[in-house]
């Protein structure tokens, strides 16, 4: 009887709460509740979003056969999802994932795991060799490739420049270089025999363009930041618009530097 009674309390408060009048309505208006709710957590897809971070590291798990970390994710405009992902091995390694959902059951998974252990390879290089003239300067590396090509490299033990460039042969890379500019005294020319220092290191590579900015102190400590930080901003962004500016161009085929064009005027 107690029962009873409850269950009438519970009906009459809904009828009076929803304005429904039958049974029928007030099941209605839950559905749609539950649906409210359900969108109100879901974060891309159908998926919350710490679903999502799970079906990313299992997909990177399944993919190099070793433990991730997704830092954050964001959602583009144009609706596919990219997140900031370290391998729990080395977190001095982030990289981009990209996800693409092409409909309900097909998803495709993207990333630039081993092109980023490789460009810091790369990055490590530079700096060596760099280092035997310059005490204040920044670099970074980035490839070239073709949107979503596959070294079929998959095992960070295996991404080494030398398994990459082999993989991938027609691969260019991108360098840039902050120097300060008060370490040259106005000789920015220097610039070639400095980079002579690393760039047989790189002969298997089919080309890659090294932009050289001769830069204040403090630019340098900004890019500085940024590399070991790994911010979003990269030191093109930083750079671009600061002159002189030197080109280069390395044909590693023939091992040969070229300086491509000067710009030398300051942007204002």
């Amino acid at each position: 009887m107690k029962k009873i009674a409850a269950a009438a309390l519970i009906l009459t408060l809904l009828f009076t709460l929803t304005g429904c009048s039958t049974v029928s309505e007030i099941f209605s208006y839950s559905l749609k509740g539950a649906e409210t709710i359900s969108k109100m957590f879901t974060y891309w897809k159908g998926m919350s979003k710490s679903e999502v971070k799970i079906y990313i590291c299992e997909k990177l798990e399944e993919k190099y056969g070793e433990e991730f970390t997704v830092i954050e994710t964001y959602k583009t405009g144009s609706g596919e999802l990219v997140a900031d992902c370290s391998p729990k091995a080395d977190g001095d390694i982030v990289f981009d994932v990209e996800v693409y959902a092409y409909s309900e059951t097909w998803r495709e998974v993207y990333d630039n795991y081993i092109e980023t252990i490789v460009s810091r390879e790369m990055r490590y290089v530079i700096e060596d060799g760099l280092s035997k003239h310059c005490k204040n300067f920044s670099a970074e590396v980035w490839s070239k490739s073709v949107h979503h090509s596959d070294s079929e490299i998959r095992s960070a033990s295996e991404a080494t420049f030398n398994n990459y460039a082999k993989a991938l042969p027609e691969e260019g890379w991108l360098i840039w270089i902050g120097f300060d500019k008060d370490e040259f005294g106005g000789d920015y020319g220097k610039s070639e025999e400095y980079l002579l220092e690393f760039v047989e290191e790189f002969q298997q590579i089919h080309h890659c363009v090294i932009d050289c900015y001769f830069v204040s102190s403090e630019i340098i400590e900004e890019c500085q930041d940024h590399v070991k930080n790994h911010t979003d901003i990269d030191l093109n962004i930083i750079l671009s618009s600061h002159r002189p500016k030197y080109v280069y161009v390395y044909y590693g085929e023939d091992n040969n530097l070229v300086l491509d064009r000067i710009a030398g005027s300051v942007v204002t």
